[in-house]
């Protein structure tokens, strides 16, 4: 538990490689997360969607594919123990970027999508008064 507090430990220019099982979650994990990018940029495409849906899934795919295809690089490097791009530094690092990104996207679901049907609702009615 020390090593984690140790400076080293995270800037070991030549760390070790992945277990055979974290090596395993990883693959699923970042697989799994591109599957999701292909699904919301298909899904994107359905005309049954808003312009507010369609730009939840567009901000959803990009970040999924993001961070699949950075996550998969870091796997890389870890396993081939490329030194400094293969630091323990940067899993970490990743994942806060991750959950900040994935934050602004709360963020777009909570306030700013309800605002925008909002307002796409007050035109619909609007526009049947109008010729």
């Amino acid at each position: 538990m020390s090593k984690i507090f140790d400076f080293y430990f995270w800037f070991d220019k030549f760390p070790d490689a992945f277990n055979k099982t974290a090596l395993i979650v990883f693959l699923a994990v970042f697989g799994l997360l591109f599957l999701f990018a292909v699904y919301c940029f298909w899904h994107q495409s359905a005309k049954s969607l808003t312009g507010v849906q369609r730009k939840l899934y567009n901000k959803l795919g990009n970040w999924s594919i993001c961070f699949s295809v950075l996550g998969l690089a870091l796997v890389f490097f870890k396993y081939e123990m490329i030194p400094y791009f293969g630091m323990r530094l940067w899993l970490p690092l990743w994942v806060v970027i991750c959950l900040v990104w994935a934050g602004f996207i709360v963020k777009y679901i909570k306030f700013e999508a309800p605002a925008a049907l909002a307002e796409s609702e007050r035109r619909k009615a609007l526009q049947k008064y109008l010729p």
